[in-house]
Formats: structure tokens, sequence, C-alpha cells
């Protein structure tokens, strides 16, 4: 059952649309033909690079322009770096908590919902049945309470903050885009035990009202071309310089290195060896829908 503010479907509103999206890509997936394609690469130092041209359509070829490029030496011609300041993300709505929990646990919409209306019950939630993500500015002064409050039991996260002097900024402090009930935020009123269930979807919801005062994450993101026998390939990778927000998410920082490359120190115009190889890759149908992804396309 889904719903952007309830969790629940509504027959004639919400129903036909979703059904619609499922049958949609149910089709997708059963009419679906799979094509081969091939993928030329070389290894230089200790980064993989990737030819201008994605797909070849051939073995043959991808093999050709290996042979060409196999006895040149690697050349890099050009180093771009790009600087980027990412904030932390919006509070949660009952959706974006619903799809995080499935998307981090494979709970279902309605487990979230349920545990998080158990959470309210209990007093340790905001209201959870909304479908806003932002504060209205007179919560501005009771947020630090609860960020003194929540010092209690989690001061690793807290330390940093001047909670005297918390940040306000209108990326969540918007009264103008606040509708019937404002984000889904701790209250002072701590718990003093949760079933593991609990504990998770409680956990998320205070660490996302923690990193919305914490300094954005900076982050510097290198492109890096280099030719062999005057054909271009390209590598990119992402380091952190300043975690700001994201030394919340320690855990999902690390699981994410393992998806990008870690560029060493190049120049331009060093050369050197490398060793270039095809690959054969296949394409594959879209994947069905889950719980996260079908909230998403809602």
């Amino acid at each position: 059952q889904y719903s952007q503010g309830q969790g629940v479907l509504s027959v004639g509103r919400v129903q036909t649309p979703v059904l619609s999206l499922i049958v949609n890509r149910d089709h997708e997936i059963r009419n679906f033909k799979p094509e081969d394609y091939w993928e030329l690469w070389t290894l230089y130092r200790t980064v993989k690079f990737k030819h201008k041209k994605n797909r070849f359509k051939t073995a043959a070829e991808a093999q050709e322009l290996l042979a060409a490029v196999a006895p040149q030496p690697f050349i890099i011609t050009q180093i771009e770096e790009k600087s980027t300041s990412q904030p932390p993300p919006q509070l949660f709505d009952l959706t974006g908590l619903q799809k995080s929990m499935n998307q981090l646990h494979s709970f279902t919409a309605n487990e979230t919902l349920k545990i998080a209306q158990t959470l309210y019950e209990k007093k340790h939630i905001s209201y959870p049945r909304t479908d806003s993500c932002y504060l209205s500015d007179d919560l501005y002064e009771p947020c630090k309470k609860t960020l003194q409050s929540l010092n209690n039991r989690y001061p690793e996260q807290v330390a940093p903050l001047n909670l005297e002097k918390i940040p306000k900024s209108k990326r969540y402090f918007n009264k103008a885009k606040v509708t019937d009930h404002h984000a889904i935020i701790p209250t002072c009123q701590l718990p003093a035990h949760l079933d593991n269930r609990e504990q998770l979807v409680y956990e998320a919801i205070v660490l996302r009202f923690i990193a919305i005062f914490y300094p954005n994450c900076e982050k510097a993101h290198t492109t890096v071309s280099g030719t062999a026998n005057d054909e271009i390939f390209k590598a990119s990778g992402t380091r952190i310089i300043k975690p700001g927000w994201q030394a919340l998410y320690k855990n999902d920082i690390e699981a994410k290195k393992d998806e990008e490359q870690i560029l060493p120190d190049f120049k331009k115009a060093e050369q050197g060896p490398h060793q270039p190889e095809v690959k054969k890759c296949c394409t594959k149908p879209p994947k069905s829908y889950n719980e996260a992804t079908l909230l998403s396309a809602m």
C-alpha cells in the first residue's frame, strides 16, 4: 500500500496510476531483447580508463582498436577538477522515510508507517503522516532544545555543533513550504527502550535532523583524459575534501568508495605503458519496481 501522505492507496485517485506504472514496466521487461556490445578499457598506473566511444557493435571493431593502441604509450592530456559543495539532505516526509527504510533495511512502506506511528504515539517523533520536508520558523528555538536533549544520547554526533547558535537555513526552515504538518523530526522525549526495528527508524530520523545543522560536504570531482595512438580515453573519480554532514554517515561513505576510483596525482603530459582490454557486455532490461523506486515514481 502506498501514497505520498498516508501510506495507503486511494482506489480511484492513486491505485490506477500505480498499477499502470507496474504494468507498463512489466511489459517493458517481458518484451526486452538483450543485445551484446563491447567496450575498450585500458589500465594506466592503477586507474582504468574507458575509450570515448562507449560501445562497439562488434568485437572485431574493438579488437582492431586495441591492437592499434597497445604498442603506443599512454599520455595524460587533460586533468579537470571541479569542486562541489553538497548541502545536507532535506528532512524526512513520510514518503522519504519509507523510501529510505526500504532501501536500507527492506521495510515495506506500511511497516515503516506503523513503526513511525508507534514512535509518534510514544512522543519520540513528530506527526509522521506528512508530505512536507520543511519546518516553520517558530520551530527554530525548540530545535535547539531537541539538540540539547539528543546530546545526552548522541554526544559524538551533536558535539561539533554550537548549540547556542545553530544555523537556520531556508532550505529547512521555510514556513511557506510547510503543509498541514511539518517534516518528521525527533522530540525532546528520548526513548528509554526501543525494539530493533523501532531503533532503526528512530535513528534515521535523528541523524537526518542533526545533519541539517552540519556544514556542507566539500568534494572534488576529477576527470582525467589520456590518449594512446591519438585515441581518447577518460577516467573519473571523487574525493572528499571536507566531509561536513557526511561524517554522520561514515558507513554509507565507506560503501560508496568501492564504487568510485581513487585517482592518484596525475601530471599533464606524463606517459607510460598501459594494458588495454576488450570487455564483452550485454544490455539489461529495466528493473522491476520495488517499494522505494515505486514511491519515487509516484
